[in-house]
């Protein structure tokens, strides 16, 4: 039998979990103090719910095209080695902000807009690769692919225990995590903590960004867990081996598109390197 104040958290929930599809979660397995409701350390059933009906996750192998500058796609081609990059570098352009402060994550971003050290420590230890969907998309060449004179390299991507593949979201409807928020709030009742936060804001954007149509790979690195993070001249980065079985993600290079290079000239290059890959133009 829950006691009064857990059938009343209950009774908020639900009907926003019903129009959302989701089970009633296991109030059992909540603590709820003063200011917040925290799920079990060994159990993740609402937050996981929450995460996979705002952002959801893509399970099975996705055909991809990553648009890169010349330097970049030589460098993956040749070294047949994605790289996913700190996220650190992309907060400028409001990454994990903007999801933290349209949810309230005071501990990440405060009443001022000012990052939190908690903030900094997540976005140093995020890892991301970006990918679009086909067809071939001129804005992304434009944008991504140094005006034509880059690379689009066509690659099947599938997840693996240690990444995870989500298309990303953008400002625009309400999430369920925010009408959750809202629902306690108005009830008079604490705030759900919900975990991987840190995680699920990296797949949430400003709007002026939805016309890049991201899907996003993402990998973290926890303290107390091994990862393959290298140190390099332009920061550390997450390598993940094409071609090969990996724990974060499996990826298969399939296509090498070019658009104002000269597709002959890039096939003899790389066949003189044993890259067999189809080189086609855009």
């Amino acid at each position: 039998m829950l006691d009064p104040q857990k059938q009343k958290i209950l009774a908020t929930l639900k009907p926003i979990l019903d129009a959302a599809g989701i089970p009633d979660p296991d109030m059992s397995r909540f603590y709820v103090g003063k200011t917040s409701i925290v799920e079990e350390s060994n159990y993740n059933g609402l937050s996981q719910a929450i995460i996979d009906r705002d952002m959801p996750a893509i399970a099975n192998v996705m055909t991809l095209d990553h648009y890169t500058k010349p330097a970049a796609g030589r460098s993956i081609i040749e070294s047949q080695e994605f790289r996913l990059a700190q996220l650190t570098y992309r907060v400028p352009e409001g990454e994990l902000q903007t999801f933290a402060s349209e949810h309230g994550l005071t501990g990440y971003v405060d009443a001022a807009g000012n990052h939190t050290p908690f903030f900094k420590e997540a976005a140093d230890n995020l890892f991301f690769g970006s990918f679009t969907v086909p067809p071939v998309n001129d804005h992304h060449w434009a944008g991504f692919g140094e005006n034509g004179t880059g690379y689009r390299l066509r690659l099947e991507v599938k997840a693996g225990r240690g990444g995870q593949l989500r298309e990303m979201r953008y400002q625009g409807p309400v999430t369920l995590q925010k009408q959750i928020d809202n629902a306690l709030r108005d009830a008079g009742l604490p705030r759900l903590l919900v975990k991987s936060v840190s995680r699920i804001g990296a797949f949430y954007l400003p709007v002026i960004y939805d016309v890049e149509g991201e899907v996003r790979l993402l990998a973290k690195r926890f303290d107390e867990a091994p990862s393959p993070v290298i140190s390099g001249p332009q920061g550390e980065y997450w390598p993940i081996p094409i071609g090969q079985p990996n724990d974060t993600a499996e990826m298969k290079l399939t296509e090498i598109g070019v658009k104002n290079l000269d597709p002959d000239i890039v096939r003899a290059r790389l066949a003189a390197k044993g890259i067999a890959t189809p080189v086609v133009q855009d």
